[in-house]
């Protein structure tokens, strides 16, 4: 290879690197899920502190939104998903640990709930959001 001939190599690494890396700044656009459906997001608190692990569920309270609920897992108390706009019932689960077996009943063990049973069903949690175009987001906060 000439010395020119790696230089020009250089050259058009450079430029499909810069390419890439403009690609990547600008997001594409930013996320795009199924359609009808929009991004939201937002954060669980619990007892004022981030809740650190766990997953929020969505169950959609209208029945012309039926089948777009959703599930996310909290990532340092944070979630986001793809959901169609619209009034949604909320639930959290948070554990410590993992269930077990009991290895003389056969029975299960479940593991630790960082936070009250009441906020892991949407019947009970009295959590609600509601989202669309203009309203993307919904911070959580858990009392014990």
């Amino acid at each position: 290879m000439t010395r020119w001939q790696g230089c020009r190599a250089t050259v058009c690494l450079s430029a499909a690197g810069i390419l890439l890396a403009s690609l990547f700044a600008t997001g594409c656009g930013g996320p795009k899920g199924p359609p009808g459906t929009i991004w939201v997001s937002g954060s669980v608190l619990y007892d004022g502190k981030p809740l650190p692990e766990g997953a929020v569920h969505f169950a959609p309270k209208d029945k012309s939104t039926a089948g777009s609920g959703g599930s996310s897992r909290l990532k340092g108390s944070r979630f986001g998903l793809f959901l169609k706009p619209g009034d949604y019932g909320v639930a959290v689960i948070s554990e410590e640990g993992v269930a077990t077996m009991d290895m003389k009943t056969g029975r299960e063990i479940p593991a630790k709930s960082r936070i009250p049973e009441k906020y892991t069903t949407v019947t009970t949690s009295g959590l609600e959001a509601t989202f669309d175009n203009g309203h993307r987001t919904a911070d959580l906060s858990l009392a014990p």
